[in-house]
């Protein structure tokens, strides 16, 4: 082999590898046909029921913290996709009695990739608001800025 060859292989190995282990350690048998959609009233109508009983409904917005302190659904938490690694009463959300993934319109990545990797480590009642910030602002619902 050349040098160029030699560098391009050098290059190309780290990507490769970390590559590999991210479908590894992604891979499971969940599709965007197993993801349920949640609609704006029932989301509005647990997050008004929360005030009374919190662990009724936690809203994840997985986007960057910067999107998010931009706007976001009022009583919304923002979590990375990085930050939710295992399932288990260990796990910050455990609780809830509904989680639901909501990101910035029905095409928005992190939230589809979120409500897959909750449903891959096995939680259960997890839904995705597909509408997102988006749609939650034309219904006129309230938005909060900051963190």
């Amino acid at each position: 082999m050349n040098n160029t060859t030699n560098r391009i292989i050098r290059t190309l190995s780290p990507i490769f590898a970390s590559g590999l282990i991210f479908a590894i350690g992604c891979s499971s048998n969940i599709s965007d046909r197993d993801i349920v959609e949640a609609k704006a009233p029932q989301i509005r109508s647990a997050l008004d029921q929360s005030r009374a009983h919190p662990a009724r409904i936690l809203l994840l917005d997985p986007r960057s913290p910067r999107a998010f302190a931009e706007g976001h659904i009022a009583g919304a938490k923002n979590i990375s996709l990085t930050e939710v690694k295992t399932a288990g009463p260990e796990s910050d959300l455990a609780g809830y009695g509904w989680i639901v993934v909501c990101g910035d319109n029905p095409g928005s990545a992190p939230a589809i990739a979120m409500t897959k990797r909750l449903l891959a480590l096995g939680y259960k009642n997890v839904s995705m608001y597909r509408g997102g910030l988006d749609d939650w602002q034309r219904k006129g619902y309230p938005v909060r800025t900051g963190q």
